[in-house]
């Protein structure tokens, strides 16, 4: 057995597995909305991350995962562990070559100098710890980070997913325009739909009405924070009057 897929030591502190279940129902219900969006900008990439509490790099791997695999079992958070035959098809797809394409330029050279890393510690039938801090040092690891991006590569067979593949958080470019519009539907959905409406409701109209106008609407999370400044500062006024963002 490998070292990627050997069991765990026992841990008296994980979570039970009817929690990891609902972990991974969670996350999937969050990315299946994400990668339902054809081109997420680098705001709706920060809201989904953080409404799924991990990284902007870590929902880019899971979005990659679901559009493989298409099953919750598979996204990080799950508890789910790669089999043999998983671990043989990984190397396979190595051997065929990995496309570099959407990896941004300035990562490709070390990102190949992880994937042939990750071919070479796969090409041993039985691995073992010894192995792996050999890996790990040469591409200055930990050996912890070393089989989790071996396990990475294993789950999601794309290059865009081994870790390192993009660089540090990318800078904010927002639209002022856009900004500006989406803003204005939200507290025209508001109006219309009342005072009390529920979030959901208002972003399901603000989404209709950004349809309309031809831009992208904004991520839940958005709307909902849009609606906590309005109402309170509707409440700081002591008015019935809505207060311009």
């Amino acid at each position: 057995m490998s070292e990627v897929d050997a069991p765990r030591e026992k841990d008296t502190g994980s979570r039970p597995r009817h929690a990891n279940i609902a972990e991974a129902r969670r996350r999937a219900a969050i990315v299946k909305r994400y990668v339902a969006i054809e081109r997420p900008d680098v705001e709706i990439d920060d809201a989904f991350a953080a409404e799924i509490g991990l990284s902007v790099d870590s929902l880019i791997r899971m979005a990659t995962a679901w559009r493989r695999l298409g099953e919750a079992k598979f996204l990080q958070g799950s508890g789910y562990r790669p089999s043999e035959l998983d671990r043989i098809e990984a190397l396979e797809a190595l051997e065929r070559g990995v496309d570099l394409d959407e990896v941004p330029a300035s990562r490709r050279p070390e990102i190949r100098k992880r994937l042939r890393a990750i071919r070479q510690y796969l090409r041993i039938e039985q691995p073992d710890s010894t192995d792996v801090s050999k890996a790990a040092d040469r591409l200055g690891m930990t050996s912890h980070q070393f089989r989790k991006m071996v396990r990475i590569w294993i789950m999601f067979r794309s290059a865009v997913a081994v870790p390192g593949a993009y660089a540090a958080k990318r800078p904010r470019r927002k639209n002022t325009q856009t900004t500006d519009m989406i803003a204005m539907f939200i507290r025209r959905a508001l109006e219309e739909l009342g005072d009390d409406a529920r979030g959901d409701a208002v972003h399901a109209r603000t989404v209709e009405l950004c349809g309309e106008a031809g831009i992208r609407p904004p991520a839940l999370s958005t709307t909902y924070e849009r609606l906590r400044s309005l109402r309170s500062k509707e409440r700081a006024r002591g008015e019935g009057g809505m207060t311009p963002i």
